[in-house]
């Protein structure tokens, strides 16, 4: 991990702390392109997360989703750069790129600015569980905390993203967002400091 911008190994860092064994680092190993690679960015850019889902079953693997948008959309690797899984009884929190690669996810715009997180799962028909939404939340807490240059960083759907047409993430995790871009209060900061 040495060759990494140090913002990106800082990220790598502060999910690992977060998420501790259910926590992994799948971005050496997931399928990518015999020849395309992504573009790379500056970090400092980043301006958005933008939420996905995978329209799969929650047990599709990342590797199945990586094998899909190399040999399908014949991307150079997997269009997301977190995810979460639920495997098991046990939600996963995978990093599935750097940040700062540019992979596609979510148009000219979103791809450029945006941090694509990804949910394994089909929420336009179904809920996500609470640990699975809890995971999320964790998740978009430690990008603030990563993105000093934007710690109020909105997290949008990828519908909302300009330039796309689709209902992605699905109508039960856009309802989620309004409370994911809430800033806390000052007592319910210093709680959640001091778990």
């Amino acid at each position: 991990m040495s060759d990494l911008p140090p913002s990106s190994q800082i990220l790598d860092e502060l999910l690992a702390r977060e998420f501790g064994a259910s926590y992994e680092d799948l971005t050496g190993s997931l399928p990518r392109h015999a020849t395309l690679r992504y573009a790379e960015r500056s970090v400092v850019g980043i301006d958005r997360m933008v939420l996905h889902h995978t329209e799969a079953s929650r047990a599709t693997s990342w590797q199945a989703v990586a094998q899909y948008h190399v040999a399908t959309n014949g991307w150079p690797g997997i269009g997301y750069h977190l995810g979460i899984r639920r495997y098991a009884d046990q939600v996963l929190v995978s990093q599935l790129n750097m940040p700062h690669v540019q992979s596609y996810h979510a148009h000219a715009v979103g791809n450029q600015h945006g941090l694509a997180v990804c949910i394994a799962g089909k929420f336009d028909t179904t809920t996500p569980y609470p640990d699975e939404a809890e995971a999320l939340r964790l998740v978009v807490a430690v990008v603030r905390r990563w993105a000093t240059w934007a710690p109020a960083m909105p997290i949008v759907a990828h519908g909302d993203v300009p330039g796309n047409d689709t209902t992605c993430p699905g109508q039960y995790l856009r309802a989620i967002l309004p409370a994911l871009n809430t800033s806390p209060t000052l007592h319910e900061a210093i709680l959640s400091e001091a778990e």
